[in-house]
Order: C-alpha cells, then sequence, then structure tokens
C-alpha cells in the first residue's frame, strides 16, 4: 500500500532539511579540520547561510542534472556537470576529476588510483537530494546515492551516503532517530565496516553510555588521521543524533564540537534534524525566516533563496512520483509539472565494464566489456567501430544485431600501439555505433609509468676488518656493557642498515638522464610506489629510481609528494626535496609549488629508503592555478603528461 503525504507537508520538511542543512553547516565550517573537541556554543541568533560548502555546492548541480535528465540520470550525466562546473578540486575531488578526464567513467573514477581519499566524507554529504526526491521510498534513494557516490569514492563511503538517504528518506513519515537508524542500517551490507560502526554506535547509546564515551570508543575503534575520513565522521554525526534531544542547535553542537570534518557532520545533522521537525517547526522554536545560500560552484538558480530551492527539489520530488519511480501518493500538489528536455524512455545506449583495473602498460594490457542496452521494442542493427590514437583493439569493426529489451555484453582486448616509446598518460577509445540511431561513447585508460630502478642498496652495522684464520669476527663488537655489545652482535646477526645520507648513486646524474648499467625496467599502475612491490629483499634499504617524460611546452606545475620514510627527489639536475623523517603516507606529506618543467624530455631521479616495515612514496603534478574551498586552494592534477620508456631515455 503507498503512503500518502500532503504537498504542503512534504514541501515544509524538504525547505527544512535545507535550511537545516545550511545553518548548520555554515555553524560548523569555521571548525573543518580542527581534529579535537571543541566547546562551542550556538543560539539562534548565530545562524548564519552565507558561506559556500561543497556540502551543498554539489547537490545543487545534480538538481540542474535532474530537471535536465529527470529519470533518465546517470552517474555520467552526473559526472559531466561535477567536472565541468565545480572548480576547486580537494582530495578525491581531484582523483575523480584526473580519472574522468582520461575518460575513465564510474565506478572506477571514485575508485581507481585513490588509495587515501576513497572512504572520505565527500559524499555521504551529498545524500539529503536523493532521500528528498524519494521520499518513503528509501529503495530508490538508496539507488540513486549509490549511483552519486561512486563518482569519487568507494565501499564505505559510497554506502555511507546510501544509509544517509535512506534515513532522510523515511524521516518524512518517522521522526524517531533510534528507529530511523535500525531501518536505514538494514540497506548496509552487513559485512562492511561502515555496518559495523552504525551498530556500534546505536548499541553503546542503547546502554546508556554518554556522548563523552561513546566518543572516546569512536575514536578508538574507527579513529583516522584524515580529518574527513568517514569512519569518525559518520560515528559523530550519529552520535549527535542520538544525543541531540531532538533539538536542532544542541545536535549541531553536539556534532560540531566533536571536532575533525565539523562543516559536514554539522549540515548533516542539522539537514536531518530540520527534515523532522521541517521548516514551519524550526520558525517557531529558533525564529528562521527566508534564508538565502551561497554557491562555490556553477549552477544558475533562478534565485538564492533557500525556499525556492526547496520548491525546486520538490518539483523533482513530484516528477519522479508521477513517473512512477516513488512509492508514495503526494496530495493536492499545486506546483508546475516538470518537463525534462533529455528525458528518455528508450533508445540504445553503451556502457563499460572494466576487467581489472583501468590501466595499460607493456606488461598489462587492458580488457573491458562493452554492455550495448537496446530498450526499444525492436531490434536495432548497426555497426560498431573501435578507434584509438594510442591502443590497438581486439575488434575494429563489427556488425550487430541488439535484440530489444535486451543486453549485449561485447568483450574487448586492448594494448598499447608497439615501437613509439612513449606510454600516453591518458589512453581514449572512440566507439561509435553506426545505424538507423547513432551513438557516440568513449572510454579510457591511465597508463603505467615507466622507471629505471637501482638497488636495493644496504649494509650492515659494522665493516669487518681483515681477519687471520682462526679469529673470531666477534671480537671486533664492542659496547659500553656486555648487554650492548650483545645488541650490536645480534644486530648485526639478524638486521641490516641504510644510510640515508648515503650516495649509493649519484642523483644529478641520473636527473640528467645519464643512466649506468645495471637498472632495471618497471612499471607502476598507480601514484603510490610501495617498496616492497619493486624489491624481493626485506629488510631496511633504499633503491633508485628514474623516469623520464616528455611536453610540447614549458610548464610551471605544483608538485605534491607522499612519503613514509627518507627520501630525496631531483628533475632535470636539479634538487627539489628532501625528508628525512619517517611518518604516515598520506599522497600530500610535501606540497612544492612553481616547479618548472621544461619542454621536451624531463628526468626525475628519487632516492626512497625503508627504515622499517615498509616504505610508500607517489609525486603528481598538479595544475598552478587557485581554485580555492575555504582558504586553501585545490588544484586539478595535470593530465596528458607523455612517459618516455626506459630505452628511449636519452640525456
Amino acid at each position: 500500500m503507498k503512503r500518502t503525504i500532503t504537498y504542503e507537508n512534504y514541501f515544509d520538511k524538504v525547505y527544512g532539511c535545507m535550511i537545516g542543512k545550511c545553518v548548520s553547516g555554515t555553524a560548523g565550517a569555521p571548525y573543518e579540520g580542527m581534529k579535537q573537541r571543541l566547546n562551542l556554543h550556538f543560539t539562534a541568533e548565530d545562524a548564519d547561510t552565507t558561506l559556500p560548502n561543497d556540502d551543498l555546492d554539489l547537490q545543487v548541480l545534480w538538481l540542474d542534472v535532474l530537471e535536465n535528465k529527470g529519470i533518465s540520470v546517470t552517474s555520467d550525466s552526473l559526472a559531466d556537470s561535477f567536472l565541468a562546473n565545480c572548480p576547486y578540486s580537494p582530495g578525491e575531488y581531484a582523483v575523480f576529476k584526473r580519472n574522468y578526464r582520461r575518460h575513465i567513467h564510474p565506478p572506477f573514477s571514485g575508485k581507481y588510483n585513490n588509495p587515501y581519499y576513497l572512504e572520505g566524507m565527500g559524499c555521504p554529504i551529498r545524500s539529503e537530494i536523493w532521500g528528498c526526491i524519494a521520499p518513503g521510498t528509501p529503495e530508490l534513494a538508496v539507488k540513486l546515492a549509490g549511483m552519486d557516490g561512486v563518482l569519487d569514492h568507494g565501499s564505505n563511503s559510497v554506502w555511507a551516503e546510501c544509509f544517509l538517504a535512506a534515513l532522510e528518506s523515511e524521516a518524512f513519515f518517522d521522526n524517531n532517530i533510534e528507529r530511523l537508524i535500525r531501518k536505514s542500517l538494514s540497506y548496509i551490507p552487513k559485512e562492511l565496516r561502515i555496518y559495523a560502526l552504525v551498530s556500534d554506535v546505536l548499541a553503546w547509546h542503547e546502554e546508556k553510555e554518554d556522548y563523552d564515551d561513546i566518543y572516546r570508543k569512536i575514536l578508538r575503534y574507527y579513529g583516522h588521521p584524515d580529518c574527513t575520513n568517514v569512519f569518525q565522521n559518520i560515528g559523530i554525526t550519529l552520535l549527535a543524533l542520538l544525543k541531540g534531544e531532538g533539538d536542532l542547535l544542541k545536535t549541531t553542537e553536539l556534532a560540531v564540537n566533536g571536532g575533525y570534518d565539523t562543516d559536514c557532520t554539522g549540515a548533516t545533522v542539522g539537514a536531518v534534524m530540520g527534515l523532522i521537525l521541517g521548516a514551519g517547526e524550526l520558525g517557531k522554536r529558533y525564529d528562521f525566516s527566508d534564508q538565502t545560500y551561497s554557491l562555490g560552484v556553477s549552477a544558475k538558480r533562478r534565485s538564492s533563496k533557500i525556499s525556492d530551492l526547496a520548491e525546486d527539489i520538490c518539483r523533482v520530488g513530484v516528477h519522479y512520483t508521477t513517473r512512477g519511480q516513488n512509492n508514495i501518493k503526494i496530495e493536492n500538489c499545486p506546483i508546475i509539472p516538470l518537463a525534462p528536455k533529455e528525458e528518455k524512455d528508450s533508445g540504445i545506449s553503451i556502457d563499460v565494464h572494466y576487467e581489472g583495473n583501468p590501466v595499460i602498460g607493456p606488461k598489462c594490457d587492458g580488457r573491458v566489456s562493452l554492455l550495448l542496452r537496446n530498450d526499444t521494442c525492436s531490434i536495432k542493427k548497426g555497426t560498431l567501430t573501435i578507434q584509438s590514437d594510442t591502443l590497438v583493439s581486439s575488434i575494429a569493426s563489427e556488425a550487430l544485431s541488439l535484440e530489444p529489451k535486451k543486453t549485449l555484453e561485447l568483450p574487448v582486448d586492448f594494448h598499447l600501439s608497439e615501437g613509439s616509446g612513449i606510454i600516453e598518460d591518458s589512453n581514449i577509445v572512440d566507439i561509435d555505433f553506426w545505424g538507423e540511431e547513432t551513438l557516440h561513447y568513449s572510454i579510457g585508460f591511465a597508463g603505467a609509468v615507466p622507471w629505471m630502478l637501482y638497488g636495493p642498496f644496504w649494509e650492515n652495522n659494522l665493516d669487518i676488518q681483515t681477519l687471520i684464520p682462526g679469529q673470531s669476527y666477534m671480537e671486533q663488537f664492542t659496547g659500553a656493557t656486555e648487554e650492548e655489545r650483545l645488541d650490536h652482535i645480534r644486530d648485526y646477526h639478524l638486521n641490516a642498515f641504510v644510510d640515508i645520507k648515503k650516495n649509493y648513486m649519484n642523483l644529478g646524474s641520473l636527473s640528467k638522464g645519464e643512466l649506468p648499467p645495471g637498472g632495471e625496467a618497471v612499471y607502476t599502475y598507480e601514484d603510490l610506489i610501495t617498496m616492497g612491490n619493486l624489491v624481493d629483499y626485506q629488510g631496511p634499504c633504499c633503491v633508485y629510481m628514474v623516469r623520464s617524460f616528455y611536453l610540447q611546452e614549458e610548464r610551471t606545475y605544483r608538485l605534491n609528494i607522499g612519503y613514509s620514510d627518507a627520501f630525496c627527489l631531483w628533475l632535470n639536475g636539479e634538487k627539489l626535496a628532501e625528508r628525512e623523517d619517517v611518518t604516515w603516507w598520506t599522497g600530500e606529506n610535501c606540497h612544492l609549488n612553481q616547479v618548472r618543467v621544461k619542454k621536451g624530455i624531463n628526468h626525475m631521479a628519487v632516492r626512497l629508503c625503508r627504515r622499517s616495515m615498509e616504505s610508500q612514496f607517489s609525486c603528481s603534478f598538479l595544475e598552478n592555478d587557485t581554485a580555492k574551498l575555504g582558504l586553501i586552494s585545490f588544484p586539478e592534477y595535470v593530465v596528458g603528461i607523455a612517459n618516455v620508456e626506459p630505452s628511449f631515455f636519452s640525456g
């Protein structure tokens, strides 16, 4: 049986959701990234919605897409708008943009080459629009949220967005937080860590544990050094909702005072409480008048009033209900129906499924399954052509007959064109279906990065001097005590050492392309380089790596370096960076601005050290722009560098 809601009630709740999103998100924005407990107090007089926030920005872009595509919205249509209209690129946003510029489609646009931001808060904060256009239909909200989340995330973050979307969808008909959490939890696969987190926080609350005890447990069992990591932030969000006693301001305080990604936790609890209470009740309790919002993305709305934004979201929700997507009935609806210009009921479409990661190299071919869908009621015949400037495909042209209401799966293999000595960073494939209905689609592969590897180099803790026959080498070990001498002997037996100051090779010469014999060509398939994947030697050591790449013109870039152990990096005969500490790899441990890269072939040489169990390293060029989110600029990754095979290195 369908649930029923009046349009007046529907609009009131969507409007309340958006007010809460903006007010509480702005309340948390100044403290975003503070990884500590805070002691803030908010009043209704503090309510402000004037700061742009990516928590709302992308949802407004999604609204533009929904108004144009209607029920035909796809991950790709969201991705197109994301790439074209969002100027800033923090963390996972930058990963998505680089992958999508390479024509790598969701879900790999979010999960390929994204080890650190894969499980961030960037997509859970976009859940409200899906819950609001699917009131009382959590299955639809989950489906749409998942379609969104895979743009720039994977695994637990995507399911966190689905969980919140289900909760917000159900909140149109239920205002009990514990019950909403439990119902929404049923949409998360039980084997996921986010399922365990939600279950634990709910159980700790039901066991009458106080805020402080649960907060400590969230960090103990689910904490992460990244302030935007999904686990501690979803934990803090749920904790605030459970302890907020149905009061928006108190709930916002509890969320923001938990620290970490405070604009996200604040905005999410504000949205949930605003939806439950409705705009009318928010006005009575807190005297919130009609607010305006600000955007940091390129979107054209009819006004900056939150009430107009809410009405436009409701119009999409009504359209989805009219088209049979929502399992509800909206009564007494006065608004003008939505008429999406690009909504399609039928036609043919092409999608791609990558078999493995979307990266290709001399030792790594690519395979995909092209999925050709015919949603019409008649057979569609035509010719499929596949072309690429850098890759060779197993199919160049093939006549196809697409059965009605069915999907044809077509496996295609790709490998690099031989003999060029170049591996492009971006390898694009154009796919066309020529028939009664024509269709163009493109896919892409990242290119493997070739390096010349030297090493490993290591040494013992003592150089044993010349011995005479019968003399014990242990006589040469000394120590202030017998225990210290034993330490030195056993270190010699069991361990090895690397001198991070010692020049086992000349980095200056290597970074000019002067390569001695003895190196081995290796290929890396993501930015993150783990030394254990390069050398089988298991102890402390260092290696030297040389990469050459080609640019058609001189450029100035930024360079982000991630490391967990000592490294030294040179480019074209100049030392750019050196670090000696041991730390946690993030991908952004070291930021270099104004790195000049010359026209023609450039040579990068790196010494990587490993002094403990493992060493990780990455280096990525970024555009030298100043697209800001808050006070920090977040430029995009550079796409299109041509990597030169080691056999073609020249001085």
